[in-house]
C-alpha cells in the first residue's frame, strides 16, 4: 500500500515493520519469489508471453529498473487494452517515482477499464485514491461512474 493511503500513523507503522521483514534481493528466498512473480490474479486466458512479460516488470521494478519496468508496462498495457490492473501497476511505479501527473493518468485509465468491464466498484476505490492526486481526474471519473449507472438504469437493469 503507497503512504498515502494509510489511514493513519499505525498503519504507516505497520507498512514500515512489513517493509523492514521483505528481504532485500528477491534472489535471497527463491520460495517467496516464485510466490510474489506471477500476476494477481492470475487470468486462464492470459497469454504466455503476457504472462512473462509482466513477471519482468515486476522483477525489473524490484531491481529498481525503471526504464525496463516502464517499458515493459507500456507494452502490456498497449496489448491488453482490457486489463485494468495494468495501468494501476505503472501508476504505481510512477507514484513510487513521484511522476504524480503520470500516476493520475494511468489511475484514470485503470478506472475507465474497469468501468468498461462493468466493475464499479472498484473504479469508485479509485476516485478516492485519484483525488488525492488530482481533483480534475477524480471527478472526471466520477462522472464517468455516474453516467454509466445513469445508462444502466435508463436500460432497466440494476445500477449498484
Amino acid at each position: 500500500m503507497p503512504p498515502w493511503m494509510a489511514a493513519n500513523e499505525n498503519d504507516a507503522q505497520q507498512q514500515q515493520q512489513q517493509q523492514a521483514a521483505v528481504p532485500q534481493d528477491p534472489r535471497q528466498d527463491e520460495d517467496r519469489t516464485s510466490r510474489a512473480a506471477p500476476p494477481r490474479p492470475a487470468r486462464p486466458e492470459m497469454s504466455g508471453e503476457t504472462r512473462a512479460t509482466w513477471i519482468e516488470a515486476r522483477r525489473a521494478f524490484w531491481d529498481q529498473d525503471i526504464a525496463k519496468t516502464e517499458a515493459a508496462y507500456l507494452k502490456l498495457i498497449k496489448d491488453n487494452p482490457d486489463e485494468a490492473d495494468l495501468p494501476g501497476e505503472l501508476g504505481n511505479v510512477y507514484l513510487a517515482q513521484g511522476r504524480v501527473d503520470d500516476a493520475a493518468d494511468q489511475y484514470l485509465e485503470a478506472g475507465r477499464r474497469l468501468l468498461k468491464a462493468s466493475n464499479r466498484g472498484r473504479a469508485r476505490l479509485l476516485v478516492n485514491d485519484l483525488s488525492r492526486l488530482d481533483h480534475a481526474k477524480a471527478e472526471q471519473l466520477r462522472q464517468e461512474i455516474q453516467a454509466q449507472q445513469s445508462q444502466r438504469r435508463s436500460q432497466g437493469g440494476r445500477a449498484y
